[in-house]
């Protein structure tokens, strides 16, 4: 459905929009807003039946995840929207609450191999821990970095999600996961059965913590737990997509 197509109906003056969408390239411009069509945001609420379909916006193709009230104007900021990889991937509903970037997260593991939301690891790539790079401007503010995996033990019967492959905390700004707080150990990804997503997200603390180790890695909860530790909404994820190597090229099952 193109946005040519829809014709909104006459909404009361008073009417907010209902969007939530994110562009598949920021413009050039620096400008910190992003101009929509008037009809994108004066979708009333019932239009929320579009919300599993693109709109097609020039340059700017959005989704509509969950409804955002705003002002009814053509504006929407840029840290409103969402990171395109981790909705269409699912990471945003099934392992995150919706969430805005604003902390750079740099995985890379052997052989210089970074982590792109998506991509593609196989199992003989990720056997070591990887290097983890946290952004930030100060040393005083302390990361919690999670890895899990949401397909264990196969995507069509994942009974033992989310599978806890890693936990630090107590990781200060500006360095790597390294100079944090292993509370448990890397544990790289060994898929069985179909295409696993490996999920690192990376939380923002309120001050250092004291963090317990969960008493079995399967049928983690990273939500709970960061409802547990009042650590917020992430503040940064990424994701690669793993399975046996013999099954490369494979389907999802």
């Amino acid at each position: 459905m193109c946005l040519r197509d829809y014709r909104p109906p006459t909404l009361p003056v008073t009417t907010y929009c209902v969007v939530y969408g994110f562009p598949a390239r920021y413009p050039s411009s620096s400008d910190q807003f992003l101009s929509l069509p008037d009809q994108f945001l004066s979708l009333p609420d019932q239009s929320l039946s579009l919300s599993d379909q693109f709109l097609s916006l020039p340059d700017h193709p959005f989704r509509l995840i969950d409804p955002w009230r705003g002002r009814l104007n053509n504006e929407v900021r840029k840290d409103q929207l969402m990171e395109g990889p981790l909705v269409i991937g699912r990471i945003i509903g099934e392992v995150l609450d919706p969430f805005t970037s604003s902390v750079s997260l740099r995985v890379v593991y052997k052989n210089q191999t970074e982590v792109i939301n998506s991509c593609e690891l196989k199992p003989s790539q990720i056997v070591n821990k990887p290097r983890v790079h946290i952004g930030g401007d100060d040393l005083r503010v302390f990361y919690t970095l999670i890895m899990v995996n949401p397909d264990a033990p196969s995507p069509s019967h994942p009974s033992m999600k989310e599978y806890l492959h890693w936990l630090v905390t107590n990781i200060p700004a500006t360095t790597a996961a390294s100079f944090g707080h292993e509370i448990v150990e890397y544990e790289s990804p060994r898929p069985t059965s179909g295409i696993h997503r490996i999920v690192l997200v990376l939380f923002r603390q309120l001050g250092r913590q004291i963090v317990h180790a969960p008493r079995w890695r399967n049928n983690f909860n990273t939500k709970d737990f960061a409802q547990v530790y009042n650590l917020g909404l992430p503040v940064a994820a990424v994701y690669f997509n793993c399975q046996r190597e013999s099954g490369w090229g494979g389907r999802r099952a």
